[in-house]
């Protein structure tokens, strides 16, 4: 045959025929098989296609046909054909499951109500298409719809596409173009070899009409394109032959990637034979290269200039690198990968005779000689090889027989010699360590089965979760919100929000905020000036594109966390104006930095606003704060301190000197001592280490599913031991000398006894409190945006140094974070390239989240905004009875979100409050842009109570009343934002609970009845034994489900479906019948019962347990609850206290947490007496209190 003859000539290694007029019955087909065999040498694979015919040999018309040969075809792993006989197509395996998918299609040339003739291949077509149900036939664009499936199946499973079509249409036709933007195809000759004018592919035509399709892929590995003259090749055929050359290893490359495994790690600390060779093979190490010595020298050095000059800090540097090799060398050479204890030495050996005995026969098979890995193979074994012309190939195979036999007997009795391994290792873990070898070897066991069970519950209860294996990009840039009033730009992974000015003209200006998902992509004309909207009519949907390489991948990931650094700067926040600059020159440790702590700065001189000034004079220095000094060099024991209570499998250090490595060291007294030093030079004189510069920013989805570029979360890695610094600086020392000092008692997080459950219950005591007086409140709860990537690193040291922080200390801090190169990890792994700051570029900003840091420098930084925002702004007031107790505030802010407050005490109308919560929120607004934060507007929302009389009673004002008021918050740059308002009904969803101020629990139950279903549910499906079963129960599943149970009010029926749901999926796998006795489930051991937990009792015991705790502390809770109390004592009109004598029915008052505490108390036949609580006097002897009485009524409602 013609065609198989220019195949052969041509070396072709993939050949697709269009168009090949063939009735390809069963005999024509094996004449080809036959014949492509001859020529071949058997190596070929065919697939031919063509129109339902008669079962005659002959002309058929249409029809396609495709031949693999050579080794490309041992790479065809599928092959088919479409049942119109219009392609055929071949699945080509590449690396690591992807490959090609390659079609070879023919379209025909005539359209819907084209004339053809009967034996045409669109006329046979039509009617085929007819006979499978189709009413109105089109094979023309059928042809399309049908490779679009096959395409969409192979390249879900990662195979690249590449087309072989004879179109009949130039590549521009409509609907040629949807299909092959819909699958990323473009004409890959055209687009290699930049051709403007191509020469046609037709005899009888001026255009190109065949095409060979591809995707970046294929362009890339294209070494050589193009298309034929004439007949060349193929004499009879009117069509040009267009070919490719590509590049075979490009080509099949692991172009999408298989996710990185888990990171290894040589040994862990329970392996303690391990890990005491790795402290004596390090010991010798640092012996041998006098590390100990050389690192006092270098001490010594700088200590005596008492700086660190160019010369000693690239000593520093270089002797660094020394101890990390070290470091590395000595966890490599303990840490080589072995086959654990579940496989004993002897049938590990067992299975290496048998991989040696294989070899040996394969390579007399092959007649090679014997390979350098056998050779060490089998010194390895201690055995003599044969000279490979003495063995015969029966007597190799007899080798190998009798080393399977080996390996089973070995295999039965594996148990046995299993268990004498086992017992000789840990007698040796026992004489090495000085410890019992019964002791050791119930810990390896007890470690086993512990790893095992935790890992396993993990796996089944933790929340679904993959690596970042691919991101998705919007493909559109501007997009408009339905209501108009912002437009959104895609800027490098972020989008900016542009207000409105007029009608269709947008500002230039713009700020970070996620986009809502009803926006519709829209064409703009931008200007220096204004940005106007040509078409806002436009209902065009956005679209995305999914990124799954991990070059494009790495690099949109790096274009959009730099863009992401840069917005402070971007928007000009007034920290980083030119005006502010002297202030922070130095890193923040200028002389200027000495004149703001000493009160001498001449404000004046700079062009500052005046709450500016107001914060710099803020950071004015105490006496007692003067007289605060935090050493330079952290202590061994502080070191060993911090290393023994960090957990041994956080993720760290760029450098791969891993936790496991660090509290192995932190063991080590004289170790410990070197490293405590080693780690403090640069922060004892200010300079930057290397090794700490590199940091490795871990994206992580925000949303679980969600991965779109924009909302992602970054967590940095540095390294372990220069965090291991900054936490006993700032845990040890800068934030309890600011504790000391006094910050602010309405900021919570990242302080010790001030949690989310602390901070939760002083809002719900709020929102009760004015439930109970029937005064106007309301809520401003405002989000920050990345709130530690907004933190300037200079500033802190202002503060830092306040605190009592060193300069060099705080320089060195300072100047490391500024000057990170920042990698990205991915699923694929850590970038090889990373970001920095350029000169000439935009700073970045920010402190990388995942710095021990950061919490502690927040508090003390929003304690100076939440004192100045307290002097000059009213919020709420909560007076007991009398009016000698008080508690003020503006707010309370947990980390960076803060609830600003206000109420109206003047008239008690909403009027009033809605203009104190704008000027509250608004002064708010403007003091956190004072060190370069900024709101995330569309978290923000207000609500609050109001109170109308209706019928004699006090009723809240529906949104209704007052739907003409409304809250505007304006930004740095005079930028207005309308802010939403939620109904006095719904939740505010923080702090781990869903608060309500009307103390609606139902939001809060129905969370945790999802929650709980969700997790019974996984239960349920799963195999346990006993002892798994109770451990997940009391570990994973009721810690999760009651964490907010100290504050919630559940009702006896809510709680008895938690715990229906709980022992539906429990008791069959604690082996406890469903029907037994309930008190027997929750009774004591020993008592006789089987102690299963009740949620009723842990919320009791939750609830009343923190009540009393913070009566106890008798801080700013314990105030609150007080004069909460007495409100509510006044409002029941009982002269008893209410929790001390709790038999009194009070449910007539307001419902909340003291209604909740006392009936409990009352049903638990308990009592708290809280000292000197108000109650209301009797007057006169004999007198008895009224609400006592009718409380006692029988039939009395509490509306009544």
């Amino acid at each position: 045959m013609e065609e198989l003859d220019a195949i052969r000539e041509m070396q072709f290694d993939l050949t697709g025929m269009i168009e090949t007029n063939i009735n390809w019955t069963h005999d024509a087909r094996n004449h080809f098989h036959t014949a492509a065999g001859l020529r071949f040498n058997n190596t070929a694979r065919c697939v031919m296609a063509n129109t339902k015919g008669s079962g005659e040999e002959g002309y058929l018309p249409g029809g396609t046909a495709m031949i693999s040969q050579g080794k490309f075809s041992g790479r065809v792993i599928s092959r088919g054909m479409d049942t119109l006989g219009s392609f055929t197509w071949m699945a080509i395996r590449g690396k690591k499951d992807t490959g090609l998918i390659v079609i070879t299609a023919y379209r025909v040339c005539q359209k819907v109500g084209s004339r053809s003739g009967p034996d045409t291949a669109f006329t046979r077509m039509c009617v085929q298409m007819r006979e499978e149900g189709h009413k109105n036939p089109d094979p023309r664009n059928q042809i399309l719809k049908n490779m679009s499936s096959i395409l969409d199946e192979w390249m879900g499973k990662g195979f690249h596409p590449l087309v072989m079509i004879d179109s009949n249409s130039d590549i521009t036709e409509s609907k040629l173009r949807e299909f092959n933007d819909l699958h990323g195809l473009s004409d890959i000759i055209t687009a290699c070899r930049d051709l403007t004018n191509a020469p046609p592919t037709y005899a009888r035509g001026k255009q190109r009409i065949d095409f060979i399709l591809g995707d970046e892929h294929i362009k890339r590995a294209t070494v050589n394109s193009g298309s034929l003259e004439l007949h060349d090749g193929l004499k009879a055929s009117d069509h040009t032959m267009q070919f490719l050359d590509l590049d075979e290893k490009l080509l099949f490359r692991d172009d999408l990637f298989t996710p990185m495994p888990g990171y290894h790690r040589e040994f862990r600390l329970y392996d303690s034979k391990r890990k005491t060779n790795f402290i004596e093979s390090l010991q010798e190490a640092y012996e041998r290269q006098r590390i100990a010595e050389r690192v006092d020298e270098i001490a010594l050095r700088m200590e005596e200039k008492n700086c660190a000059d160019e010369t000693d800090i690239e000593a520093y540097n270089k002797l660094d690198e020394e101890i990390v090799e070290l470091i590395r060398s000595a966890a490599t050479k303990v840490g080589r990968v072995d086959f654990g204890y579940q496989r004993s030495p002897d049938l590990c050996i067992a299975g290496k005779r048998i991989r040696m005995h294989k070899s040996i026969m394969s390579c007399i098979r092959n007649n090679i000689r014997y390979t350098e890995k056998l050779k060490n193979l089998a010194e390895e074994l201690e055995y003599e090889l044969p000279i490979q012309e003495s063995i015969t190939m029966k007597q190799a195979l007899t080798n190998v027989c009798e080393a399977w036999k080996a390996k089973r007997i070995i295999e039965k009795e594996d148990g046995e010699r299993r268990a004498k391994w086992l017992d000789e290792i840990c007698r040796e873990i026992a004489r090495e360590t000085g410890s019992d070898a019964d002791k050791v070897y119930k810990r390896m066991i007890q470690c086993a089965l512990s790893k095992g069970v935790f890992k396993r519950l993990k796996s089944i209860l933790k929340r679904e979760w993959s690596a970042l294996d691919y991101i998705e990009v919007p493909n559109e840039i501007w997009y408009l919100d339905k209501n108009g009033d912002e437009l959104y730009e895609f800027d490098n992974g972020i989008f900016v929000a542009h207000s409105k000015f007029e009608e269709n003209l947008y500002e230039t200006y713009g700020s970070i905020k996620v986009p809502p998902k009803d926006v519709v992509v829209v064409e703009v004309e931008k200007s220096e000036d204004v940005i106007h909207v040509k078409n806002p009519e436009s209902i065009q949907q956005w679209t995305w594109t999914k990124v799954t390489k991990p070059e494009e991948m790495e690099e949109w990931l790096m274009r959009r966390n730099k863009r992401h650094l840069q917005q402070m700067y971007i928007e000009q926040s007034p920290p980083t104006t030119e005006e502010f600059e002297p202030i922070l020159a130095e890193y923040g440790t200028s002389s200027i930095t000495d004149e703001i702590l000493n009160g001498t700065v001449d404000l004046n001189s700079f062009d500052l606003t005046d709450e500016m000034k107001l914060l710099l004079q803020s950071l004015r220095q105490t006496p007692e704060e003067k007289e605060m000094h935090i050493p330079g060099r952290m202590p061994r024991e502080a070191f060993q301190e911090v290393m023994k209570i960090q957990n041994e499998n956080t993720s760290s250090s760029p450098s791969a000197l891993h936790y496991t490595l660090w509290k192995a060291i932190a063991e080590v007294d004289e170790l410990a001592e070197i490293h405590a030093l080693w780690v403090s030079i640069p922060f004892m004189y200010g300079f930057i280490c290397e090794r700490h510069k590199r940091e490795i920013d871990c994206m992580l989805e925000k949303k679980p599913g969600v991965r779109q570029i924009h909302i992602m979360r970054i967590i940095g890695l540095m390294e372990a031991c220069w965090n291991a610094y900054l936490k006993w600086a700032y845990n040890k020392h800068v934030m309890p000398n600011a504790e000391k000092s006094g910050l602010s008692s309405n900021q919570w997080g990242g302080r010790r006894g001030r949690g989310a459950i602390a901070c939760a219950m002083r809002k719900l005591m709020t929102w009760e409190y004015f439930r109970f007086v029937k005064e106007t409140v309301l809520a401003f709860p405002g989000d920050l945006q990345s709130n530690f990537d907004r933190m300037i690193p200079s500033f802190n040291s202002i503060i830092s140094m306040k605190y009592g922080m060193s300069r060099n200390a705080a320089r060195c801090r300072a100047a490391t974070v500024e000057a990170f190169e920042r990698n990205i990890r991915t699923a694929a792994g850590t970038s090889q390239r990373a970001y920095r700051h350029e000169e000439g570029e935009i700073k970045l900003g920010g402190e990388i989240q995942g710095k021990p840091d950061n919490m502690q420098l927040w508090a003390m930084e929003s304690s100076l905004l939440l004192k100045m925002h307290e002097d000059h702004c009213h919020g709420v007031e909560l007076k007991d009875p009398t009016g000698t107790m008080s508690s003020k505030r503006t707010g309370d802010a947990y980390v960076d979100d803060k609830d600003t407050l206000a109420s109206a005490p003047e008239t008690n109308t909403i009027e009033e409050g809605v203009e104190n919560i704008q000027t509250n929120a608004q002064f708010w607004a403007i003091l956190i842009t004072l060190v370069g934060q900024a709101f995330a507007f569309h978290k923000c929302f207000w609500q609050g109570l109001c109170w109308m009389a209706l019928g004699g009673y006090y009723v809240i004002k529906t949104r209704d009343k007052f739907e003409d008021l409304e809250v505007w918050i304006q930004d740095h740059r005079g930028k207005a934002t309308k802010i939403e308002y939620r109904h006095h009904d719904k939740p505010n969803d923080g702090l781990g609970l869903r608060l309500c101020p009307t103390a609606n629990q139902t939001p809060e139950y129905e969370k945790r009845l999802d929650q709980t279903k969700t997790l019974t549910s996984k239960i349920k499906g799963t195999s346990f034994k006993i002892g798994e079963a109770w451990t997940a129960l009391k570990v994973c599943v009721l810690p999760a489900i009651t964490y907010p149970f100290a504050l919630t009010r559940f009702s006896k029926r809510q709680l008895g479906r938690l715990n229906t749901l709980i022992e539906e999926a429990f008791l069959p796998k604690l082996g406890i019948n469903r029907k037994m006795k309930r008190a027997v489930l929750r009774a004591p051991i020993e008592l006789g019962g089987i102690a299963l937990p009740n949620v009723q009792t842990i919320q009791d015991q939750k609830g009343i347990v923190n009540v009393m705790r913070q009566l106890q502390l008798g801080k700013e809770i314990a105030t609150d609850f007080r004069i909460l109390l007495a409100q509510a004592q006044l409002d029941s009109g009982l002269v008893h206290p209410i929790l001390d004598k709790t038999d009194t029915d009070i449910s007539y008052i307001e419902p909340g947490m003291i209604v909740h505490l006392h009936d409990r108390l009352d049903a638990l036949d308990g009592s708290i007496v809280v000292e000197n609580q108000w109650c209301p006097k009797l007057q006169r002897i004999h007198d008895e209190s009224i609400m006592e009485k009718i409380s006692k009524l029988p039939g009395v409602r509490p509306r009544e």
